[in-house]
């Protein structure tokens, strides 16, 4: 199992460098393609299929489930207009089904966007320099028992987690509450 999750991971890293490429590629040369087949934007959004296979969109502006699954060549009888956000994530759950969630920490971080503090769980947080996997179960423990963090400030909840580790965390996360 190891030894497969290790592979899939490593999959999805691959997958994740190639984007980064290809959209840093295609903005250098944005100018030599005709705006409907640029590949640019300001909204990262990961779709994830029951196989694992997994692939990143990169859009200008807001992004509906329908629009982001269309965009990713992915043929659905889809009928959500849920706006999504960057660092969203739609995962396959059956046919024709798909449930949104954030996309994991380390691809956030990749990406260059904050972990979001309320909906991310412990192996998520672990992504974020200073955060190992206890200080990572804390968190989502003193979140789910005394309620979402609103304020980098709030971090000091956690017993080891002063102001100053409080200030460096905090750079990559975001405290939005849903």
């Amino acid at each position: 199992m190891n030894g497969e999750r290790h592979r899939l991971i490593v999959g999805r890293l691959a997958v994740l460098a190639a984007a980064c490429v290809l959209a840093a590629l295609l903005r250098l040369a944005g100018s030599g393609f005709d705006s409907s087949s640029r590949i640019t934007g300001d909204t990262v959004i990961e779709t994830v299929r029951r196989d694992g296979a997994s692939s990143f969109i990169l859009l200008e502006g807001p992004a509906t489930v329908c629009g982001v699954l269309d965009q990713a060549g992915i043929r659905t009888r889809c009928r959500s207009d849920r706006q999504l956000k960057s660092g969203d994530a739609i995962f396959e759950v059956g046919l024709d089904s798909w449930r949104v969630g954030i996309m994991d920490g380390r691809s956030l971080i990749l990406f260059g966007l904050p972990i979001p503090v309320n909906r991310a769980g412990a192996d998520d947080l672990v992504a974020i320099d200073g955060i190992g996997p206890a200080r990572a179960a804390a968190i989502v423990t003193d979140r789910n028992v005394r309620g979402p963090f609103l304020c980098p400030g709030d971090l000091s909840r956690i017993k080891g987690i002063g102001q100053a580790t409080a200030a460096r965390i905090s750079a990559w996360m975001s405290f939005e509450v849903d």
